[in-house]
Formats: C-alpha cells, structure tokens, sequence
C-alpha cells in the first residue's frame, strides 16, 4: 500500500515538474525574427531601424529577437541565397523589406510547401503579383504593411510647388519585378500633365552603366527628375540621382523618405522606420497572439506621408518660394487633405 503511495506521489512530482519546466519554457522562449532586406538602399536600412527600434519598444522585447539577413545588390541570385539561408535558420517569421525579395521568398516557400509567417514591407499591389489573395484577407501565411503610392497626388504636388515645370524626367528600371506598375502610374502622370503643356520623358534603364550614360547625357534637358517609390531602381540609385540633379539644379522629387537625407528638393513620403514599427507590430500579433496571417487584413499607411521641402536645392532648381501660397493650394485639393500640418521646411 505505503509503495503505491510512494509511486502515485512519485509521479504526481514527475507531473507537476514538468509542467513547470513547460511553463518556463514557454514564458521564457525567445522568438527568431529575421529581416530580409539590402544593406545598401538607404530605405531598407531605416526600415530595419524601425524594425529593431519597435522590437526594443515592445511589451514582448525580452522575448523578441531580431536577425538581420542583409543582402548587398538588388540581383535575384544575391537574394535568392539570401532568402534560402534565412529559410534554414527556421525562423519563427520572417520580415520581408520589398517587391523583389519579398516574390522570391514566396516562391521558395512554395516549391517547398512551408508556412513560415511573413510580413511584407514596401510591396505595391501585392495582390496584382500574386503574393496575397486580397488585402482584407490574405490567405496563406503572408500578410503586411504597404505603403501605397498615388502617383496623381505627386503629380499635383509637382505643380504646387515647381508651377513654372514644362519638362519631366522620370528614369526606371525596365528590368525591375514591379515594371508594369510602374509603366502604368506613368501612363497616369503623363495624362494628368497633358493639359498643362508638359512633356513627361520615361527612360528605361537596365544596368548602373545605363544610369550613368543615359541620364548624364540629357539631364540638363529638364527641369524636374521624378523618382516613382514602386521602382527598384530609386531605391537603389537615389543617393546618385540626387547629386546629379543638385550639379545640374534640376529639382529632384523624391517619393522615398531618403529623399529627405539625400537633399532632395521635394519628398513625398512615409517615413521608413515607422512602417518598420508597424511591421514588428504585425509580427507580435502572429507569434505572441496567434492571429493567423491568412485573416491579417494588410495594414495600410495611406495617410502617413508627409512632404519635405528642401529650400536650398528648390532654390537651384527654380521652385515656388511661397510657403504661404504652397499650403493654401496645398489645402484646396480635397485628395491632399491629409498632408494638413505635414508640410515640413528645410532650410
């Protein structure tokens, strides 16, 4: 009797140790984040920022880790690699920071039929390429936070503050993952300046020897360079585009947020490290909440943008100097409202 005693006890204390080694396992589990992003475009490196200062910010912080998986050239190979040793690190979601990496990571997860949750940053129409089946309600393991881009808006804005500007370069990358997009929101700038009498010159490029000849030899031709967000190549390229402009003083108008750091004359943007906050977010609701990805409505920041006028290059390059008259046209467009009291001056 007493050694039945001894042995129901015996494994009452075997239970209740290992429920409380569970407990503590599980309360004391550190999670594996990886960011997938380039160590070279400035606006993935802020994103990444966001990303570790949001994580840093966090109830779940002591529980949250964050693992950089950095590739230096937007090359499908580079990256490739990239996402396949990310893949091996079995990760507990994986941040994805862009339209390239972003469908090659899809397409590795599913030739090899893995659910490894991800949330995307900086990804156009992600249901147009396939990556997600809507934005209300993904499906499968990926969801996000986009940063959508108006290109009437920047458009608009364009004449708001540069109304003298008959000629407009806009350079893209024809090789680039997002390129019929961007053909189509030019197409849209083009119509939308027709009945002002400005003419709108796409040139595709292919290569940075192709920047370098190309838009050297006709930039002085302009008198405004516009870079379109959705395009890899001004991500990429900005940093030498904007110095280009400044020695030509032709208005650079960016719609990345590194405009602002590169001295572009005009940026249109959302700040980057925010949109990293908001993906660590998305991240916390997966692995501590366990909301599924497959019914996490993508998170939009349509209302984040803010513009940045940089006074000394929109010197150079002919812009309004009216600040007053700038944020009264400015608050007459209806599809400008939420740039109220996000009109920044640099000088």
């Amino acid at each position: 009797m007493r050694a039945g005693i001894r042995w129901v006890f015996a494994i009452l204390v075997l239970l209740i140790t290992g429920v409380i080694t569970l407990f503590w396992s599980v309360s004391n589990y550190r999670s594996n984040v990886v960011v997938l992003a380039s160590s070279t475009v400035l606006i993935h490196e802020e994103i990444y920022k966001g990303v570790c200062r949001g994580a840093a910010q966090s109830r779940h912080r002591s529980r949250l880790g964050v693992v950089p998986y950095l590739f230096s050239h937007i090359d499908r190979v580079q990256i490739a690699g990239m996402c396949e040793a990310a893949i091996a690190s079995r990760p507990d979601l994986i941040i994805s920071v862009g339209a390239t990496s972003t469908q090659i990571l899809h397409e590795l997860l599913q030739k090899r039929q893995l659910a490894i949750p991800v949330v995307y940053v900086g990804v156009n129409d992600p249901v147009r390429i396939g990556l997600i089946e809507s934005l209300e309600r993904p499906g499968g393991s990926m969801t996000g936070v986009a940063e959508y881009f108006d290109p009437l808006a920047s458009a608009r804005l364009v004449l708001i503050v540069k109304p003298g500007v008959r000629d407009i370069l806009i350079p893209y990358d024809s090789a680039g993952a997002t390129v019929d997009m961007v053909i189509e929101a030019i197409v849209k700038i083009k119509n939308y300046f027709e009945p002002y009498a400005v003419q709108v010159r796409a040139m595709p490029l292919d290569s940075s020897v192709d920047v370098l000849a190309k838009f050297c030899s006709v930039i002085s031709e302009y008198d405004l360079v516009m870079g379109i967000e959705i395009d890899p190549l001004i991500h990429q390229f900005s940093a030498g585009l904007a110095k280009l402009c400044e020695q030509f003083n032709v208005t650079f108008f960016s719609t990345i947020s590194s405009g602002v750091v590169l001295g572009a004359a005009i940026t249109y943007a959302t700040s980057a490290e925010r949109l990293g906050e908001q993906a660590i977010a998305q991240a916390e609701k997966i692995i501590f909440d366990g909301v599924s990805p497959a019914v996490m409505p993508v998170l939009a920041a349509q209302n984040a943008r803010e513009l940045f006028i940089n006074m000394k290059t929109a010197m150079r390059g002919g812009c309004a100097l009216n600040i007053e008259q700038i944020m009264r046209d400015i608050a007459s467009e209806p599809d400008l409202g939420s740039l109220e009291n996000k009109v920044n001056i640099i000088w």
